[in-house]
């Protein structure tokens, strides 16, 4: 039951929220960006329906990082695969770099 509930909620935010929001764009002469995050069919279709798809990266200490210590890619694979799709020529990443120690130097000073 609860697949059915995310599939339909999905559905209704592609429908009444991301396209509407491209053909906005489109009318008005720009292009739409998007990081449009949520399960993998969500991303994908979002990705696809934007015309410029966007990943997002984050790096501390000059290493890939996550929760784990090891950045991973599977969402920029994501993004540059529903470009393809889609054929679209552009995509956008946005990566933010961090330096915990500046951090810890900052809190530490308060």
């Amino acid at each position: 039951m609860n697949c059915d509930f995310d599939k339909t909620r999905d559905e209704l935010i592609q429908e009444r929220f991301i396209a509407p929001f491209a053909d906005w764009c489109r009318r008005n002469g720009l292009r739409s960006r998007m990081q449009a995050y949520g399960r993998l069919w969500l991303g994908m279709d979002a990705k696809r329906i934007v015309d410029i798809p966007e990943a997002e990266c984050w790096f501390f200490f000059g290493t890939p990082w996550t929760e784990d210590g090891v950045f991973n890619p599977v969402e920029n694979k994501i993004t540059s695969s529903a470009a393809h799709q889609a054929e679209h020529r552009i995509v956008s990443c946005e990566t933010t770099p961090n330096n915990r120690k500046y951090y810890e130097i900052l809190i530490a000073e308060k």
